[in-house]
């Protein structure tokens, strides 16, 4: 980056740099920053600058992980509290089954939750070409483990799925297909 542009100077970069490794020490807690005497938005803007000179100049030294840091910052969001005049650095809040966690958490539960889903399979009604051929790929390299049932299918799906149940045109060889009618079954 050019030394032109005063955002990304290693003097910048100085002044941000102990929120961040302020933030991977508590992290996955919040850290809330007091932005005074500068703005809300200006704090978060050069806290995120801090971030991009830390990754663009690879040989200052710096109190941070480097390799850590970055897998903390993919998974951090930067809030702007305009009421509370406050800074906050906090793992990404994700919906999951209608409530709100962080990554981490929501990692932990779609553990535990993945192995239902992969018993329940798929029921997928009128799906396009692309979305049978998506299926196929992922029955195929073992990523969807139970049965997807296809149903109201066009013309067109139910001809290219039976020349996937015939051995010289077939492309994947680790899928089972029962057709009838308008309905197939893929395991």
């Amino acid at each position: 980056m050019s030394h032109t542009n005063h955002r990304f100077t290693l003097d910048a970069f100085r002044r941000y740099e102990p929120f961040l490794v302020q933030y991977q020490g508590v992290f996955p807690k919040s850290l809330e920053i007091d932005p005074t005497p500068f703005a809300v938005e200006t704090v978060a803007c050069r806290i995120r600058d801090c971030v991009r000179a830390l990754y663009a100049n690879p040989t200052w030294w710096t109190g941070l992980d480097r390799v850590k840091f970055q897998d903390i910052w993919n998974q951090t969001q930067t809030i702007r509290d305009f009421v509370a005049n406050k800074v906050i650095l906090r793992p990404k809040v994700l919906a999951f089954e209608g409530k709100e966690v962080d990554e981490i958490t929501r990692g932990k539960l779609a553990k535990q939750e993945l192995v239902e889903a992969q018993q329940r399979g798929l029921v997928i009604e009128n799906p396009s070409m692309n979305v049978v051929r998506a299926v196929l790929v992922l029955h195929d390299e073992g990523h969807l483990i139970a049965g997807t049932t296809f149903s109201m299918l066009d013309e067109e799906a139910q001809e290219y799925l039976k020349l996937q149940n015939e051995a010289e045109t077939r492309e994947f060889f680790n899928v089972g297909i029962s057709l009838r009618d308008d309905v197939c079954i893929i395991t």
